[in-house]
Formats: structure tokens, sequence, C-alpha cells
């Protein structure tokens, strides 16, 4: 079960605002499906007071399938990387239409924040001389993409007050046969969580120049005897790669765990007809 790693904020405002909006027009073009991206540069000033320290800054880069070799599909995989990107709530609207909505929410969020009787500067930081700052940096890249997959990550970047903000990455693969998202159990074999977990533990390890899990944990892991694969996940042709959040098994300083696994080092794990078999050499 991948994790939401940003808050979708709900709150309404009238403001001044930069905004940039636009259709990149470098579309990359594969088998036939054409990606395009959809960019958000905006900054809102609370109240509308351009000379106030508080304000809220959104930047989004969104590649999206414009579209699709089939097109009976299309409609269904672009509502999987609209989900994945910003929420359900959004999945039913056109990319370029739930970018809009985003934003919009984004800055009504942010206005309702501020006007609550209980907003206190102080929480926030905003004794600093620059103000207070709200952010949320929002891009998605596709890292892999080969027949009927689609490898794509999903960055959010946000700032919402406290000592520092948050990063994290959500990994998903598409079957875009099935329009579905690819999960472990589709292809994982018996023991496969203890295995595989094994190869992680071992591969963050030698990352790390260390050779026990005492000494891991000296590094700043935590919990690494009870880690499992995720399911935070991509593949390529030569193998996957296991996407950790910021505290999920480190302390923060440690920031994103990725770990890379060849095939050939857990290929005996996998189901032998299991959708990626080919790609694992098992066919």
């Amino acid at each position: 079960m991948k994790k939401i790693c940003y808050k979708t904020i709900a709150l309404f405002v009238t403001a001044y605002f930069l905004l940039s909006v636009f259709s990149c027009k470098h579309s990359v073009k594969s088998n036939e499906t054409v990606f395009d991206t959809i960019r958000v540069d905006r900054t809102h000033f609370f109240a509308n007071d351009t000379s106030g320290n508080l304000k809220c800054h959104l930047d989004i880069s969104f590649v999206y399938p414009k579209s699709f070799a089939d097109t009976s599909q299309q409609k269904k995989i672009q509502a999987v990387f609209v989900e994945k990107m910003l929420s359900k709530q959004f999945s039913s609207l056109s990319p370029e239409k739930a970018i809009e909505a985003y934003t919009q929410q984004y800055i009504k969020d942010f206005d309702a924040l501020f006007n609550s009787e209980n907003f206190n500067p102080e929480d926030y930081g905003s004794e600093d001389e620059t103000g207070f700052s709200y952010y949320q940096h929002l891009k998605n890249e596709i890292v892999f993409r080969k027949d009927n997959f689609i490898s794509f990550i999903v960055e959010n970047e946000v700032y919402e007050g406290g000592a520092h903000g948050s990063h994290c990455i959500s990994a998903y693969v598409l079957d875009t046969l099935t329009g579905e998202l690819l999960n472990q159990e589709d292809f994982a074999g018996v023991n496969y969580k203890k295995n595989v977990a094994d190869i992680i533990i071992r591969k963050i390890a030698e990352a790390n120049g260390v050779e026990t899990v005492e000494e891991l944990e000296n590094t700043g892991y935590i919990n690494i005897r009870e880690l499992e694969p995720n399911g935070n996940f991509t593949i390529d042709d030569e193998g996957i790669t296991y996407y950790f959040n910021e505290y999920e098994i480190a302390a923060f300083f440690i920031g994103v765990t990725k770990v890379f696994i060849p095939y050939r080092e857990f290929s005996i794990y996998l189901i032998q007809d299991s959708p990626i078999s080919s790609l694992a050499g098992l066919q």
C-alpha cells in the first residue's frame, strides 16, 4: 500500500498571484504514445497583500500521456497518472483541469489556514524577516517505458511550518494492457518478503560501507530488522528499485533511501509466469 505523502489542503481565498501554467512544446513520443508536460509556477500572497510576509508557492511539473496508442485505454491511464500525482478526488478530470483544480484548492487551503482564529504566526516561523513561505514542489518523472510497462515516480516536497519540510517519492509501475498498477503480489514468490528484505538490508549496508545490522543502525537506520519490501518500487530492464521515504526506515537526515536490486539477485524468488518474467529473464 503506497503512502499518501502530502496533504491535500482545504481552504479558500482571493489573492494576488503570479501564475504561469503551460503545456510543454517538446512532447516525447514513444510507441505511438505522446507524453506532454503541464507546469505551474504560482505565488500567492495572503489577503492580496504583496507587501506582506505571508505567502505560498506552488510549483508543479506534470508529465502525462496526452494521447495513448490504445485510445480505449487513454482516459483510464490518464486517470491513474492524475490520481497518483494529485489525489483520487481529481482523477475524474482531464489532466489540464485536474491541475487547475488542484492549484485553486491549494490556494484556498492556504488562505483558510491563515484566516483561522487559531492561527499564530509564531507557530509557523514567520518571525523571520523574510516571512513565512508555505510551499509545495510537486513533479513526476517517467523512469522506464517499454512494451506494456510504464514506471514513474512522483516527488513531493512540502513545507507547512515547523523546523523543516518533508520530501518523499512515490513509485508506480503501470501495466498499459490492463490499465492497472503492478503490485508485489503480482510477481512475488514463496517467502518473497523475507528473502527480498534480506537483499535490501544487505544493499543498504553495502551503500553505507558497513557489514552488520548493528553498524547500520549506528548510521541512522531504525527498525531495520523489521524491514519489508514496501511496494514502493519501479522496474526497468535490469531490476527493481525500491524507495523508502523519510522516517520509514531511517532518521530524517538520511532522506529517501533508494535501493536497486538486479533481477539476477532475486529472480529465483519470482513467480515463473509473472508479468515481469520476461524482463527478469525467466521466459
